[in-house]
């Protein structure tokens, strides 16, 4: 027997494209979620396409707000209604570097020492509450 005779080209392709599939659903149903880690000097906001890395010493003001719309798409800025991320403008931050869940109705906006603001937010209000207080807790 061939080896051919058990695994045609066909099959193969099959199950390469198989697998293909799998990963891009894969990607899609757990890269839009937003990522926090709070560690002893930084905090690390993450998702598919767009991080932030902050450390506690440049935070000059962190407080938890209401959710605004994102604005107008300045830099990397990415909605695709479950994520919204990258650079945005609008009238409540200005310009601002953001990793949001917009299913959401409040967020965490950070201030810096050199004027830049980041807003991120989780899936759901209570979880973005709970970070929050665990970021005041690092900033104590």
């Amino acid at each position: 027997m061939k080896f051919r005779d058990y695994f045609s080209i066909k099959h193969i392709l099959f199950g390469i494209g198989i697998v293909a599939l799998m990963m891009v659903f894969a990607f899609y149903q757990s890269g839009n979620m937003v990522k926090v880690t709070l560690d002893e000097d930084s905090i690390y906001v993450y998702s598919k396409l767009y991080n932030m890395d902050i450390v506690y010493s440049d935070i000059s003001k962190a407080e938890l707000t209401t959710l605004e719309e994102p604005g107008e798409e300045v830099q990397d800025a990415f909605d695709d209604g479950t994520l919204v991320a990258g650079v945005w403008k609008n009238e409540a931050w200005g310009e601002y570097h953001c990793c949001i869940d917009p299913d959401t109705a409040n967020c965490v906006v950070i201030t810096l020492n050199d004027g830049r603001t980041m807003v991120f937010s989780r899936k759901d209000g209570e979880t973005t509450a709970k970070l929050f207080h665990e970021l005041m807790d690092h900033l104590s």
